[in-house]
């Protein structure tokens, strides 16, 4: 391309040449004339040689050329931006994507704590009927705190035989078996339902360590002593030195709390 525009300038330049001195033999104002506007022309042609060659270029240590003046930059550009938006396509399929599995995540992550709640809910509620014979106690929700249904409150010994119904619900569904450990597990609750928590431990825990005051004795800690895998400990704490001596067995300890029985008061 670039020795064929050469070779048809320099036809040109000839053929103007060949005019120009027939021209200025001919001479006057219209020869100059003529010869200026020659000129201008040659100008123009090589400007636009020097131009074509830029935009039909492909040497890449030319620092001049750019996307603005070379199809061959200008290619390289218009592949560039294709690869880019062929990437940020991909890249905002892929976030629709991950946006909808968290979507489902989410719902299947709630449907699954509905149904674990509403299940917990059922199981301490069919404990709770074995243990509160006497009124209507029941579990409505239990969503960041345990809400009863149709009333805003229990007694004492109601809302004990409450904890531990929904703790051992808890326990049971538990992957890990530890012991349940309490201090003074019945507190206040009269004979009837501390003999009802007493009957329902072995069935809500599998292993449970109490802490139970002389008081709680009666029908409470002697309900277990049929038991064949309870243990009884009795420590007792000279009031002398402060010496602890730790007894085993059900025979010191029963005799033990029923002698002592009150002095926790």
């Amino acid at each position: 391309m670039g020795d064929s525009t050469a070779l048809a300038s320099a036809i040109v330049r000839c053929c103007l040449k060949t005019n120009e001195e027939k021209l200025i033999k001919a001479g006057g104002e219209k020869a100059r004339e003529l010869q200026e506007r020659i000129e201008e022309l040659i100008r123009l042609i090589s400007i636009a040689r020097d131009e074509l060659e830029r935009i039909e270029s492909k040497d890449e240590n030319d620092a001049s050329l750019t996307e603005e003046n070379n199809l061959h930059k200008a290619e390289q550009k218009f592949k560039y931006y294709e690869q880019e938006i062929a990437k940020a396509t991909r890249t905002n399929t892929a976030l629709r994507k991950k946006e909808l599995v968290d979507s489902l995540v989410n719902e299947i992550k709630l449907q699954a704590t509905t149904a674990l709640k509403q299940e917990i809910v059922r199981k301490t509620n069919e404990k709770l009927r074995r243990v509160i014979v006497d009124d209507y106690v029941e579990i409505e929700s239990i969503d960041r705190y345990i809400k009863l249904k149709g009333r805003d409150g229990a007694s004492e010994g109601q809302t004990l035989s409450i904890a531990y119904c929904f703790l051992g619900t808890l326990f049971e569904d538990s992957e890990l078996e530890f012991p349940f450990i309490i201090d003074s597990p019945t507190g206040k609750m009269d004979f009837e339902k501390r003999q009802a928590v007493a009957d329902i431990i072995p069935l809500v825990f599998n292993q449970m360590i109490a802490f139970v005051q002389s008081a709680e004795v009666e029908r409470f800690a002697d309900r277990f002593y049929a038991n064949p895998d309870s243990q009884y400990l009795t420590v007792v704490a000279s009031p002398q030195d402060q010496a602890v001596v730790v007894y085993e067995g059900i025979d010191f300890f029963d005799s033990y709390q029923r002698e002592h029985k009150g002095d926790e008061k």
